[in-house]
């Protein structure tokens, strides 16, 4: 397992879940498969697939405090990239299924799994419409909206039902990776996919350790999702 598939399945049993470790050779040669299924309490479970973000060489520059080395990109790139991979992945085993796409940022930089970063990566990065008057004034500001890069819609990447960030906490507080001491607690942040084949029902994943959202009908931002 990598450093984060031991670290979700940890996690998965300290919650009470019953995970199991999908074996790769129970399918077709050559198929990807994803990593667990979560047995959920009314019998049926979640086919999860763990990605893990490690630091570009620029980022770890950054990280030490020398080179050039920059921070960031654009918000929620590296999920846009491995979202249509995990979809494939989830889509082959669970067909009947709720798919979780889990990630685990092994970097200090937020822009790869924080709130926003999520969000832009679901529904596309902000885009501002202008109005240019006719009498060459200063353009106007009208209004923002989602634009380019948007990875889920009703007919693209269904089978990933949520985005799940397994996170590090410091005194109960989530903390950018590697702030969280020695041997940090951690909590899953959930982000349901409005467009999900199969949506995960958040009342069959209740703990303290873990929050639901859902993204608000305007699509600016996530609110706690009712259980």
């Amino acid at each position: 397992m990598t450093e984060s598939e031991e670290l979700f399945f940890r996690f998965g049993k300290s919650q009470g879940w019953r995970v199991e470790r999908i074996d790769e050779h129970s399918v077709a040669q050559g198929s990807k498969v994803p990593d667990f299924v979560v047995g959920l309490g009314d019998g049926s479970g979640i086919v999860v697939e763990v990605k893990q973000f490690d630091p570009n060489p620029g980022e770890r520059e950054a990280a030490q405090g020398r080179g050039s080395g920059v921070l960031g990109g654009k918000p929620g790139q590296r999920l846009r990239e491995v979202i249509p991979k995990a979809n494939n992945q989830l889509k082959a085993l669970g067909p009947s299924d709720p798919g979780m796409l889990v990630v685990y940022n092994r970097t200090p930089c937020t822009l790869h799994d924080g709130h926003y970063a999520v969000l832009t990566a679901m529904r596309g990065l902000d885009v501002i419409e202008y109005y240019v008057p006719t009498d060459q004034g200063s353009p106007i500001p009208i209004r923002e909206r989602p634009g380019p890069g948007k990875k889920l819609t009703p007919k693209m990447n269904t089978s990933v039902s949520c985005i799940a960030v397994l996170r590090d906490l410091f005194d109960g507080v989530p903390v950018p990776f590697g702030l969280g001491g020695p041997d940090p607690e951690h909590d899953l942040a959930v982000y349901h996919n409005p467009f999900a084949k199969h949506p995960l029902d958040p009342s069959l994943l209740v703990s303290s350790h873990v929050t639901h959202y859902r993204m608000k009908d305007d699509q600016s931002s996530w609110e706690p999702h009712p259980l």
